[in-house]
């Protein structure tokens, strides 16, 4: 969660890899709930082909 503390809105997106589809969906929910803790909008893009998922903040 240090790397999500760090996202600026309009700044460079996180990169994750992930092996599954599972994996993915608790990274989402665990983003999600630290959304609703910290009153922010952390949103995520897939890259399915590379499996990798990106965390960012919009402007």
């Amino acid at each position: 969660m240090d790397a999500l503390d760090k996202l600026e809105p309009g700044g460079q997106a996180v990169e994750v890899s992930y092996t599954n589809d599972k994996s993915v969906n608790s990274m989402r929910t665990a983003v999600y709930q630290y959304n609703q803790e910290n009153n922010i909008k952390i949103k995520s893009g897939k890259d399915a082909a590379n499996k990798k998922i990106y965390f960012y903040r919009e402007k």
